[in-house]
Formats: C-alpha cells, sequence, structure tokens
C-alpha cells in the first residue's frame, strides 16, 4: 500500500501516524505477486512503487549508519526516487529475470490529541 494511502487512512480515523520501522526487500514470487498489484493500480488508479533490488543493499547501509524509521525513510527518499519503477516495469523487469524489491513499513497510530480528550 502506498504510504499516503496508509497515512490518510489513520488520520481519517483521528490518528496520526508516525513510521517506527522502514526497511526495503525483494519481492517474494513476484510472477504471482505484480499482476494482482498491476491490476488494482488499473481498477483504482493507485500507483504501486517497485524498486530495483540495489535498494535492499542502500538501505542496509544507511541503516548501519544509525538512522531507522521515519528518518532512515527520509534520508533514503531520494535515491529511492531515483531506483523506483512502476508495477507494469517492474513485471516486465522480473520476467527479465532481474529481482525487484517493495518498501516495508511499520506505522504507529498516535490518537490525535484533541480527539482523545474530546471523548
Amino acid at each position: 500500500m502506498p504510504r499516503e494511502v496508509a497515512f490518510d487512512l489513520h488520520r481519517s480515523c483521528g490518528y496520526e501516524p508516525e513510521i517506527l520501522a522502514f526497511d526495503v526487500k525483494v519481492q517474494v514470487e513476484p510472477g504471482l505477486v505484480l499482476p494482482g498489484y498491476r491490476q488494482a493500480e488499473e481498477r483504482s488508479g493507485v500507483e504501486f512503487i517497485y524498486y530495483a533490488a540495489e535498494a535492499v543493499e542502500l538501505v542496509a547501509l544507511r541503516r548501519r549508519s544509525g538512522l531507522d524509521g521515519r528518518k532512515l525513510a527520509d534520508a533514503m527518499a531520494d535515491d529511492l526516487r531515483r531506483l523506483s519503477m512502476s508495477v507494469s516495469e517492474a513485471e516486465d523487469r522480473s520476467r527479465r529475470g532481474h529481482a525487484v524489491a517493495h518498501s516495508v513499513l511499520m506505522i504507529y497510530g498516535r490518537r490525535k490529541a484533541a480527539m482523545a480528550a474530546a471523548q
């Protein structure tokens, strides 16, 4: 799920989202997974982003410098933008035998103070 969709879902339920953990991992079973995401993208208009597999090592290197969570995601934004591709491009790349990767987020939803006080 795109990060902003997850964040919007949290906000619409009265929570402020916070990234606790961030990573990029190689897509397992791309032949089974990617067609479903492409179809969902075509039906909903929500864009799913994939990355060239070298993004996995770049994130791991940055994590070793002590970054994690939101700080890691923010620090990786430019590199990930450069390595990003659409789900259709990921499918094509995978069919040619190249690995693709996707982001992994752990999001904590903190109840918004104004809403919590009103209850």
